[in-house]
This record gives C-alpha cells, sequence and structure tokens, in this order.
C-alpha cells in the first residue's frame, strides 16, 4: 500500500510540475497535491494566485437564471470543501504573501468591540438626558 501511495505521489508531483505550479503553493498543507493539480488546471498556478481566489471560485456558487437555481461548480468543488474551509485557506494564502496582516483579522474585531462600547454609552447618555 505505501508503494503505491509513493508512486501516486511522485506521479502527482510530475503532474504538478508540468502543469507549472509553483512550489510555493504547497505552503497551504491542507492542499492535497491532487487540490493542488486541480488548481493548475484551472490557471491557478501560484500561492499568489490562490490567495487573489475568492471562496466561490473554490467551492461554487448558486445562480439564478430565469427564476430557476443552478449550481455553478467551483475549482474545487469536488474535494467538497465547505466554505468556511475554503475562505480559511484563501486567508492563510493572504496572510503568508503579505496581503493582509497576521492579526488584522483580530484588530477587527477589537474594533467592533470599540465601536459596540461607543454606542452603548452614547445610548446611556442619551436615556440619562431624557430622563431629566
Amino acid at each position: 500500500a505505501n508503494d503505491f501511495l509513493e508512486k501516486e505521489n511522485i506521479l502527482l508531483e510530475e503532474k504538478r510540475k508540468e502543469l507549472g505550479v509553483q512550489d510555493d503553493i504547497l505552503e497551504i498543507e491542507e492542499l492535497s497535491l491532487k487540490m493542488i493539480i486541480k488548481l493548475g488546471e484551472n490557471d491557478v498556478k501560484s500561492l499568489e494566485d490562490f490567495a487573489y481566489c475568492s471562496t466561490d471560485d473554490l467551492v461554487g456558487w448558486d445562480e439564478y437564471k430565469d427564476g430557476v437555481k443552478h449550481r455553478e461548480l467551483g475549482i474545487l468543488s469536488s474535494f467538497e470543501l465547505g466554505e468556511d474551509y475554503a475562505n480559511e485557506l484563501i486567508m492563510k494564502a493572504r496572510k503568508i504573501i503579505g496581503i493582509i496582516e497576521e492579526d488584522s483579522e483580530e484588530s477587527f474585531d477589537e474594533e467592533t468591540n470599540d465601536d459596540q462600547d461607543e454606542i452603548s454609552e452614547s445610548n446611556e447618555l442619551e436615556s440619562n438626558s431624557e430622563d431629566n
């Protein structure tokens, strides 16, 4: 069984190189070689290409034509990634190449909480002034 897997991995690695998929995409360890080949077949050949994908590009989307819903397949639809998971992978790639900062999500959460605090305080002030 190990021999089979080794041979398969060697073949997949050769296919990846044939497609011109760069080594940097291997930094997203969650992507299997089969996924990487599928990406390469769809012209996603580098970590940067992957980082600029949308979740819909990877998992697909619903489209309505004449009131009828059609499912458009994404590049990795056959791997049944969830939207959240696909988004996590894209965000990981964006962090690696520096499109977004490592802690930008945390600072966004903090800003949101600060805004909520300000709203609460202003509401309290308004209700206190109405009481007078």
